[in-house]
């Protein structure tokens, strides 16, 4: 939906949104549970601080409804794939060094998708190459071995790769019409059943 959104049609994406309640919370709940998971996961402090001010650029995006002119939202799509590529690492239990390594390069690649093809003025966020390589590299171990922690992941993780139902209607006519017809049948008003004893008895 988003990255079929034309620019400067924030409102019109937002209210799209909202009109299903599940999706508009689910994208809520994936953009509050991403910035804790990051905060908490990582440990330098100017590490932290680019996680604040792209939330700043964010959230002054969405009061200013410029979200469709601050951000590429053709590429949604690859920001989502190398985020759920992270999620994948974070909520298997580590078991060795090359594990911690493959969430670092993870992260890197997810920040840098972030802040360079999603953002349009992104770029000064990681000024330059040496800055990319040492950022994002100390991380809360405790944090990912911890069960209640790989359970958000995890609850992320199946967030993020929920397949719109609409994507799954069949296009087979007659599957569809039987589908509607018992969706709407849930809904009709069904007469009450007479008392077993006001019930005329048959015989063959």
């Amino acid at each position: 939906m988003a990255m079929t959104s034309k620019e400067g049609d924030d409102h019109e994406l937002i209210e799209k949104i909202k009109l299903d309640k599940d999706r508009y919370n689910a994208v809520i709940e994936c953009y509050e549970s991403l910035k804790i998971i990051l905060v908490c996961l990582l440990l330098d402090y100017n590490d932290k601080r680019i996680v604040d001010d792209i939330d700043k650029i964010v959230r002054n995006s969405m009061q200013n409804n410029t979200l469709l002119e601050d951000f590429k939202m053709a590429e949604i799509g690859k920001v989502s794939n190398t985020l759920v590529k992270l999620l994948q690492l974070l909520k298997s239990e580590p078991t060795d060094d090359t594990t911690e390594r493959k969430i670092v390069n993870a992260l890197q690649d997810f920040m840098e998708i972030a802040t360079r093809d999603f953002m349009k003025d992104g770029h000064g966020i990681l000024k330059d190459e040496n800055e990319r390589k040492q950022s994002f590299t100390n991380l809360n171990m405790d944090v990912i071995k911890d069960a209640f922690w790989r359970e958000q992941f995890v609850r992320l993780h199946l967030l993020l790769t929920m397949k719109d139902s609409a994507m799954d209607v069949p296009t087979n006519l007659d599957a569809r019409r039987r589908i509607t017809f018992f969706a709407n049948s849930l809904f009709m008003k069904m007469p009450r059943a007479p008392q077993v004893h006001d019930m005329i008895s048959f015989r063959c």
